[in-house]
């Protein structure tokens, strides 16, 4: 800003960083925008797998909470020790899927 003046100006950076700014603001927006639409129309199915002891205290509001929003939700409880390196492999199998 030029307050160099008793009314204070903007310089030609100034300037430039407030059209700049304005276009960055509307992808922002337009992002925002875009995901929220995505998140009305809600995921086709969702696989769920909790530890036992989270299962057992919130998985009832967890799948309560997500049934709104997921046309075929599963979900299972248990630990194996191979989960970690299944989850990491994407090659997890639901052994028993509860669908809604």
């Amino acid at each position: 800003m030029d307050r160099s003046h008793r009314l204070v100006l903007i310089t030609r950076a100034g300037e430039i960083l407030r059209e700049r700014s304005a276009d960055v603001l509307r992808e922002v927006r337009r992002a925002a925008d875009d995901v929220r639409a995505a998140e009305a129309e809600g995921l086709p199915m969702l696989r769920l797998g909790l530890i036992d002891t989270f299962a057992t205290t919130a998985g009832p509001d967890v799948m309560k909470a997500l049934s709104r929003r997921v046309e075929n939700l599963q979900m299972w409880s248990g630990i194996t020790p191979m989960l970690s390196a299944e989850l990491l492999n994407r090659t997890v199998k639901v052994p028993h899927a509860a669908g809604k």
